[in-house]
C-alpha cells in the first residue's frame, strides 16, 4: 500500500473519530424540552435563576448598595 493512501486512511479515520465523539457530545448534552431555562426550587438540578447568578458575581459591598439603593427612603 503507498505511503499516500496510509496518510488518506488515517486521516479519514480521525474525521470519523472526531465526528463520532462529536455526534455523542451533541446527543448527550442537549437540553430536554421540560426542563426549565430558569430555576425551578422542586428540581436542585435546574440551571440557577439568572438574577441570583447575577448576585453571586457581587461582592459584599456591591449587594449593600444594591440594598440600600432598592429601600425606601424615610
Amino acid at each position: 500500500m503507498p505511503v499516500w493512501a496510509w496518510i488518506l486512511l488515517i486521516a479519514s479515520l480521525s474525521v470519523l473519530a472526531v465526528a463520532a465523539v462529536m455526534a455523542i457530545v451533541r446527543a448527550t448534552h442537549r437540553m430536554r424540552a421540560d426542563e426549565p431555562l430558569h430555576g425551578d426550587h422542586t428540581n436542585f438540578a435546574a440551571p440557577v435563576p439568572l438574577d441570583v447568578a447575577a448576585a453571586d458575581e457581587l461582592t459584599a459591598r456591591e449587594l449593600d448598595a444594591e440594598e440600600t439603593r432598592d429601600a425606601p427612603v424615610r
